[in-house]
């Protein structure tokens, strides 16, 4: 029992990449947000009715009182949106956000919480590897798979039954995975999937592609690195050694697909996450994305330019 903790401690501190569920410091994301006008939303080149329009959507927020799921719903709300946690652990339900366990809900469970949604953020997930976390069926198989395909069940069932210029129908979905979900066959990553997390990430990400074809709504799939920041809650390298961003107001490389590998803080996935949501241009885009400390922060119109060039319009680089 003794070596099998030295060897899970040892592989953690190694390849330790994913997101996590824990609480961090939202100090840094508020009055960060300022709100958008339609009249700015409406200057992008694929501003349309399918996003989401401030003061009149409703985003859902699985995994939003927690880790990154929790700053995503203060920049929404911060940004203008009514933005609602939903959360799958009954004391932080009770306080926070709408309650659902989503290894026990059924697809009509998850329909009824959508029911006054146009946006939904999937950002759910649990440990790499076998831990207390698994406790009650939350295993990357059940929570990062199955889970998000009922959720995807549930959206598709929903934009069947509103007409694609129905305003109450979902128009953009954004999942939170993480970088190494096309290279699962390369170290570290290959050691960081021996339980399979990686391939429930993956097979999710695909499972939303096609979903956002066959119900006609926007996806944007973001692969933050290794998330960093308090309060420390995972064993891995970031714990152990407290490890923050060097720089609290830094920048972010973000390149299309899966090519990165680094950190990247809590607050700047939540803001890339954000700015996704809310920016016409975002739309059918998947993304990686790590901190860059020599870099200063991205404006809203620096983050509406990365977009723009991963949607394939033309841009500056």
């Amino acid at each position: 029992m003794l070596q099998q903790l030295y060897i899970r401690f040892a592989l953690t501190l190694l390849i330790s990449t994913l997101p996590g569920e824990s609480y961090v410091s939202t100090s840094n994301l508020r009055n960060s947000f300022k709100p958008l006008s339609i009249a700015s939303r409406a200057k992008s080149p694929l501003f349309s009715t399918k996003f989401l329009t401030v003061d009149e959507d409703r985003v859902a927020v699985f995994g939003g009182t927690g880790g990154v799921g929790e700053l995503i719903t203060i920049g929404l709300r911060e940004t203008g949106y009514r933005a609602c946690p939903i959360a799958r652990s009954a004391p932080r339900k009770d306080e926070q956000g709408r309650g659902l366990n989503l290894v026990d809900a059924s697809v009509e469970d998850i329909i009824v919480a959508l029911a006054d949604c146009q946006g939904v953020v999937i950002a759910t997930g649990t440990t790499a590897f076998p831990t207390a976390r698994w406790k009650g069926g939350n295993t990357p198989e059940n929570i990062d798979l199955k889970a998000t395909e009922k959720i995807l069940a549930a959206i598709k069932l929903i934009n069947s039954e509103r007409g694609v210029d129905d305003p109450s129908r979902i128009k953009k979905v954004l999942l939170l995975t993480s970088i190494g979900t096309n290279r699962r066959g390369d170290f570290p990553f290959i050691i960081l999937n021996l339980f399979g997390v990686l391939d429930a990430k993956r097979a999710s990400e695909e499972n939303l592609m096609r979903a956002a074809k066959e119900a006609n709504f926007s996806y944007v799939i973001c692969r933050p690195g290794r998330l960093i920041g308090g309060p420390y809650t995972n064993l891995d390298l970031a714990a152990l050694f407290k490890i923050e961003s060097r720089v609290e107001d830094g920048g972010v490389t973000i390149e299309e697909g899966d090519t990165l590998i680094g950190d990247c803080s809590r607050d700047r996935a939540a803001m890339a996450s954000v700015m996704a949501l809310i920016n016409g241009v975002a739309a059918d885009i998947d993304f990686a994305i790590v901190d860059d400390d020599d870099s200063e922060s991205l404006s809203r119109d620096d983050w509406g330019e990365e977009y723009g060039c991963l949607a394939g319009l033309d841009c500056k680089y």
